[in-house]
């Protein structure tokens, strides 16, 4: 944050890292690299449509070469799905429909819910995901695919490298 409202505020303390300009590099095969973090994200945000989270795992891990406009060389195993602390890396807080930085290269991104491969402690019927729309954090049934109330999609987003 750079907008300072209060005493004591993120804008007012300035803490943590400056994001490198650009945040993101396009490799021009599919993926896409976070210059913040180092890992590498499908740019195609929709590949696998609607999934609940045990096809999610096993969509991103099955991710290969050839498919969802991939052209990377990867094989299956090489992509998994995103932790929460992950996928929330990827959030900009000052942005909405997407909370992500300006001008980010994904395509098909949705603004919705995006599984991450994080379990909610002490369940073992949910797991956690970002709500791409505003960066919220949210908790689903695993094996739902689209929204219990208003029936959006839930959706997968591959990610390969480590933190």
């Amino acid at each position: 944050q750079d907008l300072v409202y209060a005493a004591g505020d993120d804008g007012d303390l300035a803490r943590g890292l400056a994001w490198p300009a650009p945040r993101f590099d396009d490799l021009g095969d599919g993926t896409v690299r976070d210059r913040a973090t180092g890992l590498v994200w499908m740019q195609n945000a929709e590949c696998f449509g609607a999934v609940d989270w045990q096809g999610a795992l096993q969509v991103a891990n099955a991710l290969a070469d050839g498919q969802c406009d991939l052209v990377d060389g990867s094989a299956p195993g090489d992509w998994r799905l995103p932790n929460l602390r992950e996928l929330m890396s990827l959030v900009d807080f000052g942005e909405v429909q997407p909370a992500l930085p300006a001008g980010h290269p994904f395509l098909s991104l949705e603004n919705t819910f995006y599984w991450s491969s994080s379990p909610v402690a002490n369940s073992s019927t949910l797991s956690w995901g970002v709500v791409i729309a505003g960066g919220n954090l949210e908790r689903r049934t695993r094996t739902t695919t689209n929204h219990p109330v208003n029936g959006k999609p839930q959706y997968a987003w591959a990610v390969k490298g480590d933190i």
